[in-house]
């Protein structure tokens, strides 16, 4: 037994002891079936006469119309690979998240997906070494898990090369503190290097705004920074611009960054694919799954999913610079 957890790198097994065996197992060209270790695996959990094995989902998040999306996405693509998919939400045990994990073992379910939240959170006392773990999004900051993300960084970027290539100049970014927080900054860090590394371009002070976007702070940002152009990771802008009476996108242009369909499609945005995030976060924790792979590892690995250029109506599609401030 202690040889079968060290091939398959359970924390259980000293690491010395895993060493070992791994290296012992390299010298005699020893490969596992992954056929019979899959077959081995399902009798064992007990569940042979059970038409299927289940995958958890922790949502972390409360419950909304976009969680219910991810959900039966996730669980489309569950049973697709063979899996029923059991939910908790974490709601219901703010006081007491390590019961999520009591829940999850006592209905034989040894690896489940995290949905993120508003809010980033740690989570260092929950018992890890019992699960395989994927999250969709960048919620848990510690420990530290495999995940299935936004490419936020490139994305951004993508976004600003097609604002600076319409011919705008003064480019203002607009974000939430805690959408921030959940992209890990990188929508920011983007827009700060590309506006200051592009000849003819005038970064402006972003407005990150502390807790909810507001009307008046946006207005006195608008009128201090006079963009001509906005990146936002927030519909508000949009609105915002409207009840100012400012004309999108013939004074001001507007660019959203969505995880799915804006609503309205008129809005000029970049938009990461959704289904794509939890259909891969659902095949990684299979994969893992069947690979035993239990516990945090000791490497994390991200995945990353590119936008999509939506055009939309927001931005003007014209060369040449745009010299005129918008009016205040």
């Amino acid at each position: 037994m202690t040889v079968s957890f060290a091939l398959r790198n359970n924390p259980r097994v000293a690491r010395a002891t895993r060493e070992r065996v791994q290296n012992a197992a390299k010298e005699l060209g020893y490969h596992m079936d992954p056929e019979v270790s899959r077959y081995m695996r399902h009798i064992a959990s007990g569940n042979a006469g059970r038409i299927q094995d289940s995958l958890g989902f922790l949502h972390l998040s409360d419950k909304n119309d976009r969680e219910v999306q991810i959900h039966e996405i996730a669980e489309a693509r569950a049973r697709e690979l063979g899996y029923s998919l059991y939910t908790l939400w974490a709601s219901d045990f703010r006081k007491h998240i390590g019961r999520v994990g009591k829940i999850f073992q006592a209905r034989g379910i040894s690896a489940f997906i995290v949905g993120n939240a508003r809010e980033t959170l740690e989570m260092p006392s929950f018992n890890w070494n019992d699960f395989s773990v994927v999250e969709i999004g960048h919620t848990i900051r510690n420990p530290p898990v495999n995940r299935v993300i936004g490419n936020h960084f490139d994305n951004t970027v993508l976004a600003l090369e097609r604002i600076i290539a319409s011919g705008y100049r003064r480019i203002g970014f607009v974000s939430p503190k805690n959408v921030s927080q959940i992209h890990f900054n990188r929508p920011h860090a983007a827009y700060l290097l590309k506006t200051q590394s592009t000849p003819g371009i005038t970064g402006l002070a972003p407005l990150i705004a502390e807790k909810q976007l507001t009307f008046s702070s946006f207005k006195t940002w608008f009128s201090d920074e006079k963009p001509d152009a906005i990146f936002t990771t927030s519909h508000l802008p949009c609105e915002f611009l409207r009840k100012m009476d400012i004309r999108i996108p013939d004074e001001v242009g507007l660019v959203e960054y969505h995880d799915a369909a804006s609503t309205s499609s008129e809005v000029t945005a970049v938009i990461e694919d959704r289904a794509l995030k939890v259909q891969t976060g659902i095949d990684l924790l299979v994969s893992m799954k069947q690979k035993f792979e239990l516990g945090l590892p000791r490497v994390p690995i991200q995945t990353l999913v590119n936008g999509i250029w939506n055009p939309g109506i927001t931005l003007l599609q014209k060369k040449g610079s745009r010299n005129s401030a918008p009016k205040e």
